[in-house]
C-alpha cells in the first residue's frame, strides 16, 4: 500500500514519507513517533521500526520501546545476535533469556534472519545503514525478518531466508517483501574490493564521483544496496510488484527542520544507536 493510500484510509496527518511503502508517523503511538511499513497492510503481518529518538541496540531498550508504544502486547520478542552473515533460523529455535520485563525474550546466536508462523512471536532486527527486510507469505502465514548489508547480501542471506521459508511450505511467488530504510547510493562509499562483488548487478555500482557524502578514499565507488537486494529478491522468485523498497537514505535523510531522521553508522560511527525493526503476524 502506498503511503498516500494509507493516509487516506487511516487519516493521519503528521507523516514523513520514507518512500517504498514506509512512513514516519510523528507522535502516533503512546511512546512517541513510529516508522510504519505500510507496504504490509492487508498481508496479515505488521511491520514497525523505532524512530531516531530511540536506541534499540539493547534488548532491554527494545522491550521498553515496544511496551511504551503498545504496538505488540503479549508477545515474545525474538532477538538476534547479528554477525553480517548468511544464517536464517526459526524463531522456535531461540533460547529463552531471563528478563524482568513483562514481555518474554528469546535470542538466536550468530543469526541474521529469523522466520515464524506464530502470531505470538515478535521478530526484531537492528540496523543503522543496513536494511531490514520483512518477508511475508499472506496465503500460508509465514513471516521472516532479515538483516541485510553488503556483507550479508554477498553471503546470500536473502536467498537463504527465502529457501528456509519455501522449505517450510511458503511459496516464493506469494511472498511480499518490504525493504526498510537503509543507506543510499548517494552515501554508500565502498572500495573496489566490495564493488566487484556486485558488478554483475545492473545499477548496483556507480563511479565514486556520484557520491554526495565526503569520500574517504580516491578509488572508491558508490554501492546501490537497493538494486542489489531487489535483484536478489527477484532471482529468488519474488514478483517485481511484490517488492517494496524505502528510498530514504539513513545517512542523509532529514526532517523539514534539518534534523537527522534515521540512525546511521556512517554518520554516527561505531557503537552508535540502532534502529529496531519489528514484525509480527496478526492474530
Amino acid at each position: 500500500m502506498r503511503v498516500s493510500d494509507f493516509l487516506s484510509a487511516y487519516g493521519h496527518a503528521g507523516t514523513i514519507d520514507l518512500g517504498g511503502g514506509f512512513a514516519l508517523l510523528e507522535d502516533d503511538v503512546p511512546g512517541g513517533s513510529v516508522i510504519v511499513a505500510t507496504a504490509l497492510v492487508d498481508t496479515g503481518a505488521r511491520g514497525y521500526a523505532s524512530p531516531v529518538t530511540v536506541d534499540a541496540r539493547l534488548d532491554a531498550d527494545a522491550l521498553d520501546w515496544i511496551a511504551a508504544s503498545g504496538l505488540a502486547p503479549d508477545r515474545r520478542l525474538c532477538s538476534l545476535d547479528q554477525v553480517h552473515g548468511s544464517v536464517c533460523k526459526a524463531a522456535d529455535d531461540a533460547q529463552p533469556v531471563a528478563d524482568a520485563s513483562a514481555q518474554t525474550l528469546a535470542r538466536l546466536v550468530g543469526t541474521d534472519a529469523v522466520w515464524t508462523r506464530s502470531p505470538d512471536d515478535v521478530l526484531i532486527v537492528r540496523t543503522a545503514d543496513c536494511a531490514a527486510i520483512w518477508l511475508v507469505d499472506p496465503e500460508h502465514g509465514h513471516l521472516a525478518m532479515v538483516h541485510a548489508g553488503w556483507r550479508g547480501a554477498a553471503a546470500g542471506i536473502v536467498r537463504n531466508t527465502i529457501d528456509a521459508l519455501v522449505g517450510e511450505r511458503a511459496h516464493a511467488d506469494f511472498l511480499v517483501a518490504a525493504v526498510g530504510p537503509h543507506i543510499g547510493p548517494c552515501c554508500f562509499e565502498v572500495g573496489p574490493e566490495v564493488a566487484r562483488l556486485f558488478a554483475d548487478i545492473d545499477g548496483a555500482i556507480s563511479p565514486g564521483s556520484s557520491l554526495t557524502a565526503p569520500r574517504a578514499r580516491s578509488d572508491s565507488m558508490a554501492l546501490n544496496l537497493s538494486a542489489v537486494l531487489v535483484e536478489q529478491l527477484r532471482s529468488a522468485g519474488l514478483a517485481a510488484g511484490a517488492i517494496h523498497v524505502a528510498t530514504a537514505c539513513t545517512r542523509c535523510f532529514q526532517t523539514e527542520g534539518g534534523a537527522a531522521a534515521l540512525h546511521s553508522y556512517r554518520r554516527n560511527g561505531s557503537g552508535g544507536p540502532l534502529m529496531g525493526s519489528i514484525g509480527f503476524l496478526e492474530r
